[in-house]
């Protein structure tokens, strides 16, 4: 089975070259990541819609003129294949985090906010009693994933901005 990651909408917004911070190589590390991304992987999205909302305000819909916008006209024309994307609840709240699934935690208080629902989204994969393995599960598992919430993968080995992508098995 292919392994399921959230994309950052960094990734594609650099694979465009629209990241003035990002050097020649985070690009293409960021164009190839996508193409690894669509041949290998499933894609996990909120069933809000909020991650794709938020790709399709840095993207263009039709697919042109970069890579990063020929991969979000993909992700947005498969959203409902289950080969390629995997729909993940998350509860919207009024408590100062944004979603339940994200933790209540203190150390988070200045996490991103515009990170927060791929966040949610990865949480609630690990915690979901159906597909989480054991003792990844509850209170105790947002603890010991806490340092994977504020720390992604990175697209590539010279970037030091926020161009990667998050991933979860």
């Amino acid at each position: 089975m292919k392994a399921i990651v959230v994309v950052d909408t960094n990734v594609p917004i650099t694979a465009n070259g629209r990241a003035e911070q990002a050097s020649p190589a985070c690009q293409l590390a960021c164009i190839t990541a996508l193409r690894q991304i669509r041949a290998q992987r499933r894609i996990a999205v909120d069933r809000s819609g909020l991650i794709l909302q938020e790709h399709r305000r840095h993207r263009s819909p039709g697919g042109q003129p970069g890579l990063g916008d020929a991969f979000f006209k993909w992700l947005w024309n498969n959203q409902a294949n289950p080969q390629i994307c995997v729909p993940v609840a998350i509860t919207s709240t009024n408590d100062g985090r944004d979603f339940a699934e994200f933790p209540n935690d203190p150390d988070l208080a200045s996490f991103d906010r515009s990170d927060r629902s791929r966040s949610s989204v990865r949480f609630a994969r690990r915690n979901d009693p159906q597909r989480a393995p054991a003792g990844c599960r509850g209170p105790q598992a947002a603890r010991r994933l806490k340092p994977r919430a504020t720390v992604a993968k990175p697209a590539c080995a010279g970037c030091t901005k926020r161009y990667r992508m998050m991933c979860s098995s």
